[in-house]
């Protein structure tokens, strides 16, 4: 139930977003004790725009950040991230995010 919430949440966000900076959709603590943030705004890298993939970062709290692109697997409670420094990627379950309700 959570999924469905979440990926209304997110297409909520995208489609209703009338500000040009990026929204928070979801969030979680990480290993590094920072977090990883999924937000509303398309997906570029390098000068790509990656059609049906979303903005992600993470931080910590000494100050390292990194960027990704984020989407949830299809028929799954699996956010998948690859992140643009290592080319990693990583699987995350969907009810680990926060989801942030607007």
């Amino acid at each position: 139930m959570k999924i469905i919430l979440f990926i209304i949440v997110v297409l909520c966000t995208t489609v209703f977003t009338l500000e040009s900076r990026a929204a928070v959709v979801a969030s979680m603590p990480n290993q590094a004790g920072g977090k990883i943030v999924l937000t509303d705004e398309a997906c570029v890298y390098r000068g790509k725009n990656y059609t049906n993939l979303y903005k992600s970062y993470f931080y910590t709290p000494t100050g390292t950040t990194g960027d990704g692109c984020w989407a949830i697997e299809d028929g799954s409670d699996t956010v998948t991230v690859i992140w643009h420094d290592t080319g990693d990627t990583k699987r995350y379950p969907a009810n680990n995010f926060d989801i942030r309700r607007r």
